[in-house]
């Protein structure tokens, strides 16, 4: 793809592809004029058009052929982003928080935390609220006053 000419015949293997990812095709012969081009680790530099050229009856003639590589990534083994985490780790946790709500409702946890600590009413002392007025004269003063007394008293 980037005018970069490089030769290769059936001695190319894979143990000694050049550049450690080019090879010729086991099993592929250039007496038959195949071209041939096995690439061990496809990156993004090798997208694009590529051409073979082969050489027919010892150089007179040359046939030649363009082949496109395209980069199909397999959507199951491709890593996760960083977005895909976030979004499985929230979901997971609303999970989490959303089963132990459940669970503690189940065993009536909340009502427990809130139901007030209320004695038997047997224990309970019962009082009455009783309100006496008296009328009263102050010697310094010639005005009326009135006195409100609340009194509690306990019943039995």
């Amino acid at each position: 793809p980037y005018d970069l000419g490089f030769r290769l015949d059936s001695t190319v293997t894979e143990e000694n592809a050049l550049f450690d990812r080019y090879y010729f095709t086991p099993g592929r012969d250039l007496d038959y004029g195949d071209c041939s081009l096995t690439i061990k680790t496809v990156q993004d530099e090798d997208i694009g058009e590529w051409t073979c050229a082969a050489l027919i009856d010892q150089d007179s003639e040359e046939a030649r052929d363009v082949v496109t590589v395209l980069l199909n990534i397999d959507e199951s083994r491709a890593p996760l982003s960083q977005a895909g985490i976030v979004g499985m780790a929230v979901g997971l946790s609303t999970l989490v928080v959303l089963l132990a709500g459940v669970a503690a409702y189940k065993t009536g946890w909340p009502a427990k935390l809130w139901r007030r600590n209320i004695p038997p009413p047997s224990q309970t002392d019962a009082f009455s609220l009783d309100t006496v007025s008296a009328n009263s004269r102050n010697s310094q003063s010639s005005a009326d006053s009135d006195y409100h007394v609340t009194v509690n008293t306990q019943r039995n």
